[in-house]
C-alpha cells in the first residue's frame, strides 16, 4: 500500500489573481490581506446570489474550497472579511482564484519619524552666453537643476529653492539616494508669461549618491535642446465635457539611473501633436531613449484616456503610439444617483477594447471598500446580494454595504499578451499596460 495516499498543494499564488486549469467542480479561493497574511472567516461565495450553496468560511490559511456538480466554467469569486474591504472577480475560468482584500481602518503607522534619506548636490551652472533679449525688461536667463527620477512618475524628494539659478551661478539641491543623473535646464524665464523656455541642457551621468553626503558638481548647459518628436495619436476622445485635450509628454529613459521629463509637452486637438525642445541622443546621451505617454485628457482630472511606448530612438520618423481605448461613461446610475437592480452599467465605444476593466469604489476618505475585476468585453456588473451575517460572531460580520456616498473609479485596460483567467494583482499596475481609460463617478447604494 502506498504510504502517503494524498497529495497536498497550495492553491494561492504569490501575486494574486487566477490560475490553474478550467473550472470542473471545485474553485480553490486564498484570501489574503494586502502585504501577504491570511485572512482566518472570511466569507466567500460564488455567484451573486445570496441563497447560494457555494458559499463559506475560510480557514486560518486564508482558504476555502466551494465544490459541487453545478461549478463548471466560468464563476463569480466574490470575498468579504470584517475590518477589509470587498473585492469580487465576475466572469472567471480558473480554478484557483487568490484575491487580496485591504484594511478599511488602517492603523496609522508607527515608524520613528526620521526624515527619509537623502544627498545634497552642488556646484556651478554655466551656459553658453546670454539667452534672453538684452533689451527686454521682462526676460532673463534662468537654469533649473534636478536629478532623475525612479520612474516616470516621480519619486524624487522636493530640490529646495537652491535649485533656481538667476543667470548662472551656484545651484544646491537635495537628492534622492542611490543611482541617478544630474540635470540642468537652461532658457528664458518670461515674467510676463511666468513661463519658462529651456534651450540648453547639462547632465553629469552615472552618479551614486549616499545619504548624508554632499557632492560637488559643476554643470555647463552646452547640449542643445533643438530635436522635436511628431507623434500620431489613434482614436483620440473629443467630448465638450471632457476629454477635450490631446497632449504627448515625453521622458527621457536613462536606464538604471533613472528618468526625466521633458520641460516642454506637446498639446492641441489635432491627432498629431509635436514635442518641442528634445535633445539629440549623442554624445554624453547616445545611450538613452524617450518613453513617449500621449492620450486625450480633462484637464488634470477624469475622464482620460492614455497610451506609451518605451525605447524611442527615432526622432525623424513620424511616431504612431498604440491605439487609444474609449473612456467609460456612467449609464446606470448616472453621476450622483443610487444604484438600481444591484447592477452598474457603463458604455464605451470601440473600435479598440480593453482586456479588462477593474471598478474601486472608495469612501470619502479615499479608502477602497469594494474592488470589482470585469473582463475587457463586459460593460456592466452585478453587485452580489449577501446573506444574512446575524448569525456570525460581531467581529466576524462583514460589512460590504455603506450608506455613505462612494465615489466610483472605472479603468479599463489594455495589457500584450494578456490573458483574463490568468491575471495577477501585478496587472493591475500601469507598468504592464500599454493603453488605458479611467472615469470617475460619485454613486451610492439603496
Amino acid at each position: 500500500l502506498d504510504p502517503y495516499p494524498f497529495l497536498y498543494f497550495n492553491p494561492a499564488t504569490r501575486f494574486g489573481g487566477a490560475s490553474g486549469s478550467s473550472v470542473e467542480g471545485s474553485v480553490n479561493v486564498s484570501v489574503f490581506a494586502t502585504g501577504g497574511a491570511p485572512i482566518e472567516h472570511a466569507f466567500v461565495m460564488l455567484s451573486t446570489r445570496p441563497d447560494t450553496r457555494y458559499q463559506g468560511l475560510t480557514n486560518i490559511a486564508g482558504q476555502v474550497t466551494l465544490s459541487g456538480p453545478e461549478v463548471l466554467g466560468s464563476q463569480t469569486v466574490t470575498a468579504a472579511a470584517a475590518g477589509y474591504s470587498t473585492a469580487s472577480v465576475t466572469s472567471v475560468d480558473a480554478e484557483n482564484v487568490t484575491i487580496f482584500l485591504s484594511q478599511t481602518n488602517p492603523r496609522p503607522g508607527s515608524g520613528s519619524g526620521d526624515p527619509p534619506p537623502f544627498g545634497i548636490i552642488k556646484g556651478e551652472v554655466t551656459t553658453p552666453g546670454k539667452l534672453s533679449d538684452p533689451n527686454s525688461q521682462t526676460t532673463y536667463d534662468m537654469a533649473i537643476v534636478s536629478t532623475t527620477s525612479p520612474s516616470p512618475y516621480g519619486g524624487n524628494p522636493t530640490p529646495g529653492e537652491g535649485s533656481v539659478v538667476i543667470g548662472q551661478g551656484s545651484y544646491n539641491i537635495i537628492s534622492r539616494i542611490g543611482d541617478l543623473s544630474v540635470v540642468a535646464l537652461c532658457g528664458v524665464y518670461d515674467e510676463s508669461t511666468q513661463s519658462f523656455e529651456p534651450q540648453f541642457m547639462a547632465v553629469e551621468r552615472y552618479m551614486v549618491v549616499s545619504d548624508q553626503t554632499t557632492y560637488e558638481v559643476d554643470l555647463d548647459c552646452d547640449i542643445p535642446l533643438d530635436q522635436e518628436l511628431r507623434v500620431k495619436l489613434i482614436n483620440p476622445i473629443y467630448n465638450p465635457e471632457g476629454p477635450n485635450n490631446n497632449v504627448v509628454q515625453v521622458f527621457w529613459d536613462f536606464g538604471f539611473e533613472g528618468y526625466f521629463a521633458s520641460p516642454v509637452i506637446g498639446e492641441g486637438l489635432s491627432s498629431l501633436i509635436t514635442v518641442p525642445r528634445l535633445p539629440a541622443l549623442t554624445g554624453l546621451l547616445a545611450d538613452i531613449s524617450f518613453t513617449v505617454q500621449g492620450g486625450s485628457y480633462t484637464g488634470r482630472f477624469s475622464p482620460y484616456t492614455q497610451t506609451s511606448m518605451e525605447d524611442v530612438t527615432d526622432t525623424a520618423q513620424i511616431l504612431s503610439l498604440p491605439p487609444l481605448l474609449d473612456v467609460p461613461e456612467p449609464v446606470s446610475p448616472l453621476p450622483g444617483g443610487i444604484i438600481t437592480n444591484r447592477e452598474i452599467r457603463w458604455e464605451a465605444q470601440g473600435p479598440y477594447f480593453p482586456d479588462m476593466t477593474v471598478l474601486i469604489l472608495r469612501n470619502a476618505d479615499g479608502i477602497p471598500v469594494w474592488t470589482i475585476t470585469v473582463p475587457g468585453s463586459q460593460t456592466s456588473v452585478r453587485v452580489p446580494e449577501f446573506p444574512d451575517f446575524s448569525g456570525l460572531p460581531i467581529e466576524q460580520r462583514p460589512n460590504p454595504y455603506t450608506s455613505e456616498q462612494l465615489f466610483l473609479t472605472i479603468t479599463s485596460v489594455r495589457i500584450p499578451q494578456f490573458s483574463y483567467d490568468a491575471f495577477t494583482y501585478e496587472d493591475f499596475g500601469s507598468a504592464r499596460w500599454e493603453a488605458f481609460s479611467v472615469s470617475r463617478w460619485a454613486l451610492s447604494f439603496p
